[in-house]
């Protein structure tokens, strides 16, 4: 599983943060600090099976 978090204007930022884990149900990435409060976030997440990657899901950005 690997799971993305980047800032909504800029998703290749070099800001954005990627962890990944093999065996696991969870993810957690540490917290992306966003200087302007009004700016928004977004993250999305892949599982891989049998060597194939799969989003899950379109990104979710708060």
């Amino acid at each position: 599983m690997s799971f993305r978090i980047y800032p909504v204007s800029d998703p290749t930022s070099s800001r954005s943060q990627e962890r990944s884990a093999d065996n696991v149900n969870s993810l957690y990435t540490p917290l992306l600090i966003e200087p302007d409060v009004e700016a928004r976030v977004c993250g999305i997440a892949t599982a891989t099976t049998a060597g194939e990657a799969v989003e899950l899901g379109p990104p979710m950005c708060v």
